[in-house]
C-alpha cells in the first residue's frame, strides 16, 4: 500500500497545508500612572519597564482541491502577571467556487467588519489597535462562531452576512480584563462602561466591500457593515461602519516601490437599556438601577506609506465622542511612528510609537518600541 502511494503522495499531502508563525514583542514608557487605562485593547502594550509579548500566533492554512480551505491560528501571549496564556483566535472550514460566486465559511473566524477587525495582530500598521474598534465592537475586536455566506458578483466586490454566537474570550482563559492588565477603579471603570454597550451572545453582521481602480497605480475602495445582538442587559445593541481607503503605489501591482495609503473607518453604536449599576462606579447616586438608551460614534484615519528606504512611516488620529449617559468623556489620541524592514524572507522588522492622548481631563503621552517577526505563505481568509 506505502509502496503504491510513493513519495509523490505523500507530497501533495504536503502542499495542501501551509503553516506559518509570527511574533510581537513590546517594551516602552508612559506618563501616566497607570498605562493598562489608556490601552483598551487586548493586546495593545499596557505596562512599563518589562518586556511584553503581545503574540506568539502559530497557524495553519489548508488548500486541499478546488473547494475545500481552512485556516487555524492561536496566540500565546504574557499577561499582566507575567503568566502565559493562550487563545484560539480563528478555526474554520471555508467551502469555495460554489455555483452563483458564493462562498461559505463556517467555524470560528474574525468577523468582516470594516478593513481592522478582520486582520490578526500581527498585520497591523501600527502597535496597537485604533480606539473605536477596542471600545465599541470589543478589546480582541468582533468574532462570531457560526457560519457565513459570501457573494462576490465581481472581481474586487464582496457582500457577507455572518450568523452565530459572539465569542467571549473571557470565559476560556479566566478573567480577560486581570489577563490584559486592566486594573481596578478608572481603567476598569471605563472598559466595563463600554463592555456594557458591546453585542452579547447571538450576533448577525452584513457587510460589503468594493474596490475601483482608476489605472494600476491608484485605487479607491469602501466598505459598509451593520451589526446587531443582545447586550448583558438584555437591550438591543447594533454598530453601523463605512470606511474608505485611498492607495497610491508606484509600480502599480508589481510589487516594491514607493506607496501611500489613507484609511478611514466610522463608526456608530446604539445600545438599549444598559443599566447604570454597571456603568457607574459601585454606590454612586441613588438611581443605580435606572436603564439608558446611549449612542456615540467614533473614528480613526491611518496615512501610512513607503519609502525608497525600507522605512514605512504612519500618523494616526483617533476619536472617541463623549457618552454623557454613562458619564465618559471624549478621547482623542494622535499616534505618530515608523516601521524599519530588517528582512523581507522571513520578515524581521521593528517598529516605534508615540502616542499623545487626552480623555477628559486625563492625558498621556507614552513611546513603544516593537520587535516583529513573520514567516509563512499567505493564509486563508
Amino acid at each position: 500500500m506505502f509502496p503504491l502511494l510513493g513519495w509523490a503522495g505523500l507530497d501533495e499531502y504536503v502542499q495542501m497545508v501551509s503553516p506559518s508563525l509570527h511574533a510581537t514583542v513590546v517594551a516602552g514608557q508612559s506618563s501616566a500612572a497607570d498605562p493598562a487605562s489608556f490601552s483598551p485593547g487586548g493586546h495593545d502594550p499596557n505596562r512599563v519597564e518589562k518586556l511584553q509579548v503581545q503574540g506568539i500566533e502559530p497557524s495553519v492554512s489548508l488548500r486541499a482541491g478546488e473547494h475545500l480551505e481552512g485556516f487555524v491560528t492561536a496566540v500565546v501571549f504574557n499577561n499582566a502577571s507575567d503568566d502565559w496564556d493562550w487563545e484560539m483566535e480563528e478555526a474554520f472550514l471555508k467551502v469555495v467556487e460554489i455555483p452563483g460566486r458564493l462562498e461559505l465559511r463556517g467555524g470560528r473566524y474574525l468577523n468582516r467588519v470594516g478593513y481592522h477587525n478582520a486582520i490578526h495582530q500581527h498585520s497591523w500598521t501600527t502597535v496597537d489597535a485604533p480606539l473605536v474598534n477596542a471600545l465599541f465592537l470589543g478589546e480582541d475586536g468582533l468574532a462570531s462562531e457560526g457560519g457565513e455566506l459570501t457573494w462576490l458578483p465581481c472581481s474586487g466586490t464582496s457582500l457577507s452576512l455572518s450568523f452565530g454566537d459572539r465569542v467571549s474570550h473571557e470565559g476560556e482563559h479566566g478573567d480577560h480584563e486581570e489577563d490584559h492588565g486592566h486594573s481596578e477603579g478608572e481603567s476598569s471603570y471605563e472598559a466595563h462602561a463600554f463592555e456594557s454597550l458591546q453585542i452579547e451572545g447571538d450576533l448577525v453582521t452584513l457587510s460589503a466591500r468594493s474596490l475601483w481602480r482608476r489605472d494600476d497605480f491608484l485605487s479607491l475602495s469602501g466598505t459598509l457593515a451593520v451589526t446587531g445582538g443582545e447586550n448583558s442587559s438584555g437591550g438591543d445593541s447594533a454598530t453601523g461602519l463605512a470606511g474608505l481607503e485611498l492607495e497610491w503605489r508606484e509600480h502599480g501591482r508589481e510589487a516594491g516601490g514607493r506607496s501611500v495609503r489613507w484609511r478611514n473607518e466610522v463608526i456608530m453604536i446604539d445600545s438599549e437599556r444598559i443599566h447604570l449599576e454597571e456603568a457607574e462606579h459601585e454606590g454612586e447616586g441613588d438611581d443605580a438601577h435606572d436603564e439608558v438608551d446611549a449612542r456615540g460614534l467614533g473614528w480613526t484615519s491611518l496615512l501610512s506609506g513607503d519609502l525608497e528606504v525600507p522605512l514605512s512611516p504612519f500618523i494616526r488620529f483617533d476619536y472617541v465622542e463623549a457618552f454623557d449617559e454613562l458619564e465618559l468623556s471624549s478621547w482623542e489620541r494622535i499616534s505618530v511612528g515608523g516601521t524599519w524592514t530588517l528582512r523581507n524572507e522571513p520578515k524581521l522588522y521593528c517598529r516605534i510609537q508615540a502616542n499623545f492622548d487626552e480623555r477628559g481631563t486625563e492625558n498621556e503621552e507614552s513611546l513603544w518600541f516593537q520587535v516583529g517577526f513573520s514567516w509563512g505563505e499567505g493564509e486563508v481568509r
